[in-house]
Protein backbone atom coordinates (compact mmCIF):
# COMPACT_ATOMS: atom_id res chain seq x y z
CA UNK A 1 0.00 0.00 0.00
CA UNK A 2 1.20 3.41 -0.70
CA UNK A 3 1.68 5.92 1.96
CA UNK A 4 1.03 8.99 1.55
CA UNK A 5 1.50 11.88 3.93
CA UNK A 6 -1.05 15.49 4.19
CA UNK A 7 0.71 18.16 6.00
CA UNK A 8 -1.64 21.00 7.45
CA UNK A 9 -1.74 23.91 10.05
CA UNK A 10 -4.52 24.99 12.44
CA UNK A 11 -4.59 27.87 13.76
CA UNK A 12 -8.15 27.78 16.23
CA UNK A 13 -8.94 30.78 18.39
CA UNK A 14 -10.97 34.28 17.72
CA UNK A 15 -10.62 35.38 13.80
CA UNK A 16 -13.50 38.02 13.75
CA UNK A 17 -17.09 38.93 14.94
CA UNK A 18 -18.12 36.38 12.46
CA UNK A 19 -16.52 33.56 13.56
CA UNK A 20 -15.45 32.80 16.91
CA UNK A 21 -12.97 30.33 18.50
CA UNK A 22 -13.10 28.80 14.55
CA UNK A 23 -10.18 27.22 13.34
CA UNK A 24 -8.39 27.99 10.47
CA UNK A 25 -7.03 25.39 8.53
CA UNK A 26 -4.63 25.05 5.52
CA UNK A 27 -3.47 22.42 3.34
CA UNK A 28 0.19 23.18 3.06
CA UNK A 29 0.80 19.96 0.89
CA UNK A 30 0.78 15.76 0.46
CA UNK A 31 4.25 14.24 0.48
CA UNK A 32 5.60 10.97 -0.31
CA UNK A 33 7.66 10.91 2.79
CA UNK A 34 7.25 11.75 6.43
CA UNK A 35 11.18 13.23 5.83
CA UNK A 36 9.37 15.56 3.09
CA UNK A 37 6.82 16.54 5.22
CA UNK A 38 9.12 17.43 8.06
CA UNK A 39 11.19 19.91 5.83
CA UNK A 40 8.33 21.37 4.48
CA UNK A 41 7.51 22.39 8.40
CA UNK A 42 10.92 23.48 8.43
CA UNK A 43 10.58 25.68 5.97
CA UNK A 44 7.22 27.25 6.66
CA UNK A 45 7.73 27.58 10.38
CA UNK A 46 10.11 31.26 10.14
CA UNK A 47 7.24 32.53 7.72
CA UNK A 48 5.09 34.91 9.22
CA UNK A 49 2.15 33.18 10.08
CA UNK A 50 3.22 29.98 10.76
CA UNK A 51 5.80 31.42 13.26
CA UNK A 52 3.42 32.67 15.30
CA UNK A 53 1.56 29.18 15.99
CA UNK A 54 4.64 27.02 15.48
CA UNK A 55 2.65 24.03 17.23
CA UNK A 56 -0.24 24.36 14.58
CA UNK A 57 1.07 21.76 12.12
CA UNK A 58 0.04 18.22 12.14
CA UNK A 59 1.34 15.58 10.10
CA UNK A 60 -1.55 12.45 9.34
CA UNK A 61 -0.51 9.55 7.33
CA UNK A 62 -3.15 8.15 4.60
CA UNK A 63 -2.94 5.55 2.33
CA UNK A 64 -3.60 5.96 -1.14
CA UNK A 65 -7.26 4.60 -2.48
CA UNK A 66 -8.66 4.01 1.43
CA UNK A 67 -11.43 5.57 2.79
CA UNK A 68 -10.23 7.72 5.89
CA UNK A 69 -13.98 8.21 7.08
CA UNK A 70 -15.78 5.26 7.08
CA UNK A 71 -18.54 6.41 9.33
CA UNK A 72 -21.79 8.50 8.99
CA UNK A 73 -21.92 11.63 11.06
CA UNK A 74 -24.25 14.17 12.84
CA UNK A 75 -23.91 17.95 13.40
CA UNK A 76 -23.68 18.88 17.37
CA UNK A 77 -24.85 22.44 16.87
CA UNK A 78 -26.91 21.73 13.44
CA UNK A 79 -27.87 24.95 11.63
CA UNK A 80 -31.35 26.31 10.57
CA UNK A 81 -31.17 26.22 6.72
CA UNK A 82 -34.64 28.45 7.19
CA UNK A 83 -32.50 31.13 9.03
CA UNK A 84 -30.43 33.92 7.07
CA UNK A 85 -27.11 34.98 8.16
CA UNK A 86 -25.64 37.83 6.13
CA UNK A 87 -22.04 36.91 5.89
CA UNK A 88 -21.51 39.96 3.61
CA UNK A 89 -19.07 41.21 6.02
CA UNK A 90 -17.09 37.55 6.86
CA UNK A 91 -14.34 37.03 4.95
Amino acid sequence: MTQLYLLEHFKIGPDDECNDNVPDIKQIGIYSTLENAQAAIARLSKKTGFRDWPNGFRIDAKTLNQDSWSEGFIEADAVDPTQDKDLSTCR
